[in-house]
């Protein structure tokens, strides 16, 4: 414990020595003696001692009260500095957490209300029975968000002629007997003389494109209903429910399923050892030249230390010439394996530009 806590190597012999000489006894009797216990490695026969205390070290308790002494005598100038050997655990990111943190930013964005319901249901909208329930009529927990939904927007009609509602929740079911939850996404639109579907299948897709997710479907189904697919894979269904003054849009889409399928690339590349170098160019071009062509020829040109490229100005007047612009780039130089040194980078710039002048009869300003 001793050397751990120190980052010495001393051994006992030394120890004991340094000990005796501050006035400590090493393996006393026990009978009238105050004595601290001394440890080098801990759980080791050999190599732990009892201490005795003189009666004026009242500062002497704990065993790294008698570390410090046989520290400060051996010389705290000694001890070499050593950065500490810690373990180091990345934090783990809830998947879900991230999902629903963007669905409402992009939901709320669209113009949704956001509500928050009770998971406890009737009987009629409930597998899993509750053992002891909290009031009579939420005996159950509920397997679909479309209840409350239904209700919020029954509620909130008197007050509005359109109503567009959101809730991100769990919901529960049993499968071969074992209770299971999920989260789910429901959204019920709600208008007085009008069609909300069409509203809400607008906002599925404007939601599916946000996320990042192209090859989704919504067919129809039975009864009014529809299906929503992304893929091959249904994640989600809903139905239009018209009345005589006023008509009901509603999806419910399996979050779990629908986190499955985003398509959003992560890249994770190390800091650049080496620096940069940058250098501007401008040119003189055609005005029907776009600046996008020009970037991806420079690209094309030096690949290997073009590390980007972009336009920093842009300059049109009739003093350049008729149908004529001038466009700046700034081109950032480097490599992965070593500095590049200024004349390499302005060999790289000369080959730019005579590729470029030759490509698009551009004039170096």
């Amino acid at each position: 414990r001793f050397n751990a806590l120190t980052g010495l190597s001393l051994t006992k012999p030394v120890i004991v020595d340094y000990l005796k000489r501050l006035g400590f006894k090493t393996n006393p009797r026990l009978n009238n003696l105050r004595s601290v216990k001394f440890s080098l490695k801990s759980k080791k026969e050999g190599h732990s001692f009892l201490v005795s205390v003189p009666p004026l070290r009242t500062d002497i308790s704990i065993p790294e009260d008698l570390f410090e002494e046989v520290a400060r005598l051996y010389g705290y100038s000694k001890i070499a500095p050593a950065p500490p050997v810690v373990g180091i655990t990345p934090s783990e990111t809830d998947e879900y957490f991230v999902l629903k943190q963007l669905v409402r930013d992009i939901l709320t964005g669209l113009g949704l209300s956001e509500v928050y319901n009770s998971s406890f249901s009737d009987r009629g909208h409930g597998e899993v029975e509750l053992t002891n329930p909290i009031a009579g009529g939420r005996g159950f927990l509920r397997n679909s968000l479309m209840d409350g939904l239904r209700k919020n927007c029954h509620d909130n009609m008197r007050f509005s002629d359109v109503v567009r509602v959101f809730e991100i929740g769990k919901v529960f079911g049993l499968e071969n007997g074992v209770i299971k939850e999920r989260w789910s996404l429901g959204l019920d639109f709600a208008g007085k003389k009008r069609e909300p579907f069409f509203e809400l299948k607008g906002t599925i897709g404007s939601l599916f494109e946000k996320l990042g997710i192209s090859n989704f479907n919504i067919r129809e189904a039975s009864n009014l209903g529809f299906l929503i697919d992304v893929g091959n894979d249904t994640v989600g269904e809903g139905a239009n429910v018209e009345g005589r003054d006023r008509n009901f849009a509603f999806a419910e889409l399996d979050m779990e399923e629908l986190a499955k399928k985003l398509n959003e690339e992560r890249e994770f590349a190390p800091l650049p050892k080496y620096p940069a170098i940058q250098r501007d160019i401008s040119l003189l071009l055609n005005a029907s030249v776009k600046a996008g062509t020009v970037l991806q020829k420079i690209q094309d040109i030096s690949p290997r230390y073009v590390e980007n490229a972009d336009v920093v100005d842009y300059f049109e007047d009739k003093k350049l010439g008729e149908g004529k612009k001038s466009l700046s780039f700034r081109i950032v130089f480097r490599s992965d394996d070593r500095t590049l040194t200024d004349a390499e980078a302005d060999a790289e710039v000369k080959k730019i530009i005579s590729a470029l002048v030759a490509e698009f009869g551009a004039e170096a300003r």
